[in-house]
Parts: structure tokens; sequence; C-alpha cells
């Protein structure tokens, strides 16, 4: 089986993500993008309170 065009969009944004040269919310995307490639279920939180936020903030892949 080969790895999905998204799939390889992804790895790559997460590296970018890590090495600081896009946001989370860019990598986050491009791992959504991924997920729906594969069939992959997602399932979103929303953040209630400054503190989530700060978590979701420090994205790692």
């Amino acid at each position: 089986m080969d790895d999905g065009e998204e799939y390889v969009a992804a790895a790559k944004a997460c590296l970018d993500a890590i090495q600081g040269n896009l946001t989370a919310q860019e990598a986050r995307a491009a791992l959504t993008r991924a997920a729906a490639e594969a069939g992959v279920p997602l399932i979103t939180v929303v953040p209630t309170n400054s503190e989530t936020e700060s978590s979701i903030n420090r994205f790692h892949c």
C-alpha cells in the first residue's frame, strides 16, 4: 500500500510545525485532510478555557 498524497503532506507539515515554519492550525488541517483521505474518522475537541487553549497551542505531531 502506498502512502497517500495527503499523508505525505501531513508528515511534512508536522515537521514544518515542529521547526516553527508552519502554525499548529495549518499542521492540524493537513492531518485532518490525511485522515479524510484514509477514511479515518476524527473527533474535534473545542477548548473551554484559556488553559486548555494554551495546551492545544503547544501542538506536536
